[in-house]
């Protein structure tokens, strides 16, 4: 009678042991994904991203009008916990941005954006990412850049683009293979997993977030000024090919040019 009940209670704290390990174990994957940070791929290296401790993202539902959107925005400045950022581009996609006003802290932030979508919540489609990336806020759309690589033909970028459910918003008309795409029917962190996904598609050279920087209280910049910025741009390019091309061991050049990226993009500008 002994044995049999030994016997039991070895087997209830056998059981016993694998249900906590288990639970351990489940608890522990759960933190993990809870503690992953966001992020995207360039040349193979993560590129973590860190939430705005500044901004917030609210995207609105299509077909606001603008009435509406003056009217969500008033009402944004009214919570007092934040002023609005007047983005033109970001209009396009029916969101609006909004600053963390002087002296709110950030769980106040926080806490005066649940509120406001929850009252708005007729209005409000969802909240977009903002991160800080490199020290600049940068507002996360369902928008990606995709280089394919250049033996890749159009069908098999049709059909691959079909294989991930996405959608073409633009080519680019100067580097072959390179299209501006959206994933239909995801929200912008969905989109984001599924692009670091595609990255390792044997037919992609690189895929990476369409990002809208965000520059607080900027003037607007006169054409000529654009016109005259472009140019500048061309010329330290075009020096750093000739420096390239005339000078390969430069090790101030190494860097550049170990990325795939820079070489392609490189490479279709100016010798194709």
């Amino acid at each position: 009678m002994k044995t049999i009940k030994c016997i039991k209670v070895m087997v209830f704290v056998f059981f016993s042991c694998i249900f906590y390990a288990g639970f351990l174990g489940t608890i522990g994957t759960l933190r993990a994904q809870e503690s992953e940070p966001d992020y995207y791929i360039v040349d193979g290296q993560k590129i973590v991203l860190q939430p705005s401790q500044n901004y917030i993202a609210v995207q609105l539902k299509p077909g606001t009008s603008e009435a509406e959107m003056t009217m969500f925005k008033s009402d944004v400045v009214s919570a007092g916990f934040g002023t609005v950022e007047d983005s033109p581009l970001l209009r396009k996609y029916d969101i609006v941005l909004v600053q963390k006003k002087a002296g709110i802290e950030p769980i106040s932030f926080r806490a005066g954006t649940e509120d406001l979508k929850k009252k708005q919540a007729e209005r409000v489609e969802a909240e977009i990412p903002v991160y800080g990336v490199g020290g600049i806020d940068q507002v996360l759309v369902d928008e990606f850049i995709v280089q394919f690589k250049s033996q890749v033909s159009k069908e098999e970028i049709t059909q691959s683009l079909e294989k991930k459910n996405a959608e073409i918003v633009e080519e680019d008309n100067k580097i072959t293979n390179m299209y501006t795409i959206k994933f239909t029917g995801k929200s912008a962190k969905e989109a984001l997993a599924i692009s670091n996904e595609y990255y390792n598609d044997p037919l992609v050279e690189f895929i990476e977030p369409n990002f809208i920087r965000v520059y607080p209280h900027q003037p607007m910049i006169k054409r000529e000024e654009i016109k005259c910025a472009r140019r500048n741009f061309c010329s330290l390019i075009e020096n750093i090919v000739l420096l390239w091309v005339l000078n390969p061991g430069n090790g101030i050049l190494q860097n550049l040019k170990s990325s795939s990226r820079f070489r392609s993009l490189l490479w279709q500008r100016f010798f194709s």
